[in-house]
């Protein structure tokens, strides 16, 4: 609220628009007023237009096809693109490596008021990239005025030589400094303070999401370790076989039909290992996913107790407690 009086200090009192129900004013001692009604303050900023994915709630992505594609003679580089599919409208593109980082980091700059997904640059295996860039575009399709922005609209819309164009008119733009110069679909941004209950709620919610991350921690511990004893037991199986095997030397038929089965022991147990470790790295890489989502959201939710609760601070020095709430 500070940052917010120092903003429209010496300004016109029109830039900032109210919207506040009738209130009776009481005089007690000498300043003090109830207000009958609810007050809402709003301060105008700029209006984001509809596009043809604003209203797509059910909007998906998936990725596919790594390609390393190779550039230029003499100053060559090389880059990573993908195949994205966008459904449900069904559109079929192509963007490189750089441009999932570009298109963060744009929107960080541009739109600072938006939570944004967690965006993981460090894996090496496409198949990580790939369902890492995945759930990005995911997470960002289900806010409707990130939808609505230019960039992501381009990013998941045009051809690779169009989107080169968008994106060096956006290059070309400042990050927001001041309220109004923010975006949403409405073209107001509320700044009134969250009530009490409003953070209790949300404290209560994000106590449940933590608890039920906690449940899947230990359901994927749990199935992991049913992988691992599957592949023990077929090692142990195949080692049984092995000893039989060995006992029938000199009759080379079933000497042959219990190498076979041990063969076949040993195979599962590999085929069981490779999904162990696939689905292991899977399943981590959503629960971190979803670990860091929840870390971005406390400090928010944080601050918001910080203020009420210095709002409330200041209620009992100047309010009098004869006055109803």
């Amino acid at each position: 609220l500070n940052e917010i009086n120092k903003i429209f200090e010496g300004r016109e009192v029109g830039l900032l628009k109210k919207e506040i129900n009738e209130k009776e004013k009481i005089t007690t001692e000498g300043f003090l007023f109830q207000e009958k009604n609810k007050k809402e303050e709003y301060i105008e900023c700029n209006k984001l237009d509809s596009n043809s994915l604003t209203d797509v709630n059910n909007l998906s992505f998936e990725i596919s096809n790594p390609e390393t594609v190779k550039e230029g003679f003499i100053f060559s580089s090389t880059y990573i693109q993908y195949l994205i599919k966008v459904m449900p409208i069904n559109k079929v593109i192509i963007r490189k490596e750089n441009d999932f980082t570009w298109l963060y980091q744009k929107l960080s700059q541009l739109y600072p008021e938006y939570i944004l997904p967690s965006f993981e640059t460090k894996a090496k295996e496409d198949s990580k990239k790939m369902m890492l860039y995945s759930m990005f575009l995911n997470a960002l399709g289900q806010n409707k005025n990130i939808r609505s922005t230019k960039i992501f609209h381009s990013f998941v819309n045009l051809e690779q030589n169009d989107f080169k164009n968008v994106q060096y008119e956006i290059n070309k733009k400042n990050p927001p400094k001041l309220i109004m110069d923010r975006s949403n679909l409405e073209g107001k941004i509320n700044v009134a303070i969250s009530t009490e209950v409003q953070v209790k709620n949300s404290m209560f919610d994000l106590d449940k999401k933590k608890n039920a991350l906690k449940r899947l921690k230990q359901a994927i511990l749990k199935v992991i370790d049913q992988f691992k004893q599957v592949g023990l037991s077929l090692e142990e199986l195949s080692n049984s076989y092995i000893d039989v095997r060995n006992s029938y030397f000199n009759y080379p038929k079933l000497y042959q039909s219990f190498d076979q089965l041990s063969q076949i022991m040993q195979s599962w147990n590999q085929g069981i290992k490779t999904k162990e470790e696939f689905f292991q790295n899977d399943l981590f890489m959503s629960y971190q996913f979803m670990q860091k989502e929840i870390k971005k959201v406390e400090p928010f939710l944080s601050k918001y107790k910080t203020m009420k609760s210095d709002f409330d601070s200041l209620s009992k020095k100047y309010i009098s407690p004869n006055l109803e709430p």
